[in-house]
């Protein structure tokens, strides 16, 4: 498996299996880009581990930093259907343009009193197809697409009050 993670300082990519004694890392690499999160350039990475001799298709992994994301939440009354609340904030609050470049997803907080809260995760349609054109270019099979807020690196990185400056 290829784990990548964009970070602001580059790309840390991991080659990596996983044992019964734990992941074997096998090639690690760090890709240096101070402006990854600006230009996306995921190919260096990807295409870095590619060997044209493998055999099958090796799966992907990717972590975006979050400045690639947008990050929004919303407030939803209990006693409506979540579903078609959704559907009605898609149609009525949001722009069609924004609709169009973004795919969004929905994650429930917790509940209120009456009201249930989502957190919604927008990723660029662009950001997204690029790395399955890659993916499929280099024969990787993409497992998930994440977000580095999401990881336990960053949580103990702030938790711990770790700076990315050296």
């Amino acid at each position: 498996m290829l784990s990548i993670a964009q970070t602001d300082n580059g790309y840390y990519c991991f080659k990596w299996l996983p044992t019964e004694k734990g992941p074997r890392i096998d090639e690690y690499s760090l890709i240096k880009d101070n402006n990854c999160c600006l230009n996306n350039n995921f190919e260096k990475p990807i295409s870095s581990f590619f060997k044209k001799n493998n055999k099958g298709t090796d799966s992907l992994a990717f972590t975006l930093n979050s400045k690639n994301i947008n990050f929004n939440s919303i407030s939803l009354d209990s006693s409506f259907d979540i579903n078609e609340s959704i559907v009605w904030y898609e149609k009525n609050i949001l722009d069609e343009n924004y609709l169009k470049s973004y795919e969004l997803f929905y994650y429930p907080m917790k509940p209120k009193k009456n009201s249930q809260e989502l957190l919604v995760i927008s990723i660029s349609k662009n950001i997204k197809n690029k790395l399955k054109t890659l993916s499929k270019k280099y024969s990787y099979k993409i497992i998930y697409i994440s977000v580095d807020i999401f990881s336990a690196y960053i949580v103990a990185k702030q938790f711990y009050k770790i700076s990315n400056k050296r």
